[in-house]
């Protein structure tokens, strides 16, 4: 390496070092009532061109996991938990969803909503099915869900 460019490398190396570490950015974070009315809004979508209605699943469910990572223990962090499972349902990733329902029902067992939350346990189970042909996995799986929920809770 030539000496001009040895000296332009070191300059730009130590120009590079010298610089001053960025301050950290902190985000005001919304208090978890206005949170959730947010992911509500998101989970409605919006009209386009007064034919095609798109909602962003995937906002709605970080505005619902920021509710969760902010206030773990507010009234709306249970809710939260069960929103971001509907939302990945009606995105039609129903793997994501039915590890919601699951983990909604293990932690929160003598909640009211456990019930529903079994239901759509099965219901994404039987939305896998691929066709009679093929392994019918998905079909034994749903219909172990409805069972539990016939069992557990047969006036629900």
């Amino acid at each position: 390496m030539n000496r001009p460019l040895r000296s332009v490398a070191l300059i730009a190396l130590l120009a590079a070092a010298c610089q001053s570490t960025p301050e950290p950015v902190f985000e005001e974070v919304l208090p978890a009532d206005e949170l959730f009315a947010e992911g509500e809004r998101v989970l409605e979508g919006r009209m386009i061109l007064f034919v095609y209605h798109r909602v962003d699943y995937t906002r709605a469910i970080e505005i619902f996991q920021s509710i969760i990572d902010n206030y773990p223990y507010s009234e709306y962090a249970v809710d939260a938990e069960l929103r971001i499972a509907d939302a990945y349902f009606s995105d039609g990733k129903f793997e994501e969803a039915l590890s919601y329902y699951r983990d909604f029902a293990d932690l929160h067992p003598d909640h009211e909503r456990v019930p529903y939350t079994i239901f759509r346990s099965a219901l994404c189970h039987e939305h896998q099915i691929e066709s009679i042909e093929r392994d019918q996995t998905s079909t034994r799986n749903a219909l172990v869900f409805l069972d539990r929920l016939l069992v557990r809770y047969p006036h629900s």
